[in-house]
């Protein structure tokens, strides 16, 4: 499924602060994975879950309910739907992350960490992620493009990106568009009146002259 969004073509000129409520990248992702059971069945992808029983085993919500959250994580190009048959059986479906579902699993990791952190028993959280190759934890970080590590929001500075631009852009082509098309029309309708005008001079010009026989 294409990405949902505003058409920004559509949608006109905008100052900064509008489109950055308007189209705001933080709400698009919540449309898709922004509920609890939703990040559980994600939770359970990312520890190897493939089959609906599997996710049903450890999610906790009803089939129903997983039902839908599977088909809405499909439909969105998170999770993709896979056939499979076990000797004997009729055709089932697994459920694999596609590239876009492995994007967020920094995401899930954070999650983790700040629920070890605030909201965790005194000892800990109960799950530990680690490096395969060499078995230390894992630990997610800010760094801007030249490598520096930011610690604080307030070591941040938010602006406009691409589609700001992309819509201040189509904005200004829209006005310059409408100008022209302004301007046209008042020319067509002058040389429409001109014409008429000439027209009706030959007319009576023509009215005056005595018959050829």
């Amino acid at each position: 499924m294409t990405r949902s969004s505003v058409d920004l073509e559509e949608a006109g000129p905008a100052s900064f602060e509008e489109l950055r409520v308007r189209d705001c990248s933080i709400k698009r992702t919540l449309d898709v994975v922004g509920e609890k059971w939703t990040l559980l069945v994600l939770r359970e992808a990312f520890y190897g879950a493939r089959r609906f029983e599997e996710f049903l085993a450890n999610v906790g919500c009803a089939r129903t309910l997983l039902s839908e959250r599977l088909a809405t994580l499909v439909e969105h190009g998170v999770l993709h739907r896979e056939p499979y048959r076990e000797p004997g059986q009729r055709e089932r479906h697994q459920y694999l992350l596609t590239e876009k579902g492995h994007d967020l699993f920094a995401a899930l990791v954070v999650l983790m960490h700040w629920g070890d952190r605030w909201e965790a028993a005194p000892q800990g959280g109960p799950v530990v992620v680690r490096h395969r190759d060499c078995g230390e934890p894992l630990h997610v970080e800010l760094r801007c493009a030249h490598d520096h590590r930011v610690f604080e929001v307030e070591e941040t500075e938010s602006g406009p990106g691409p589609a700001w631009l992309i819509c201040r852009f189509s904005g200004i082509m829209k006005g310059v568009a409408a100008q022209c098309d302004s301007e046209m029309r008042h020319l067509l309708v002058t040389r429409r009146i001109r014409s008429r005008r000439i027209s009706g001079l030959l007319s009576d010009r023509l009215d005056g002259m005595p018959a050829v026989l």
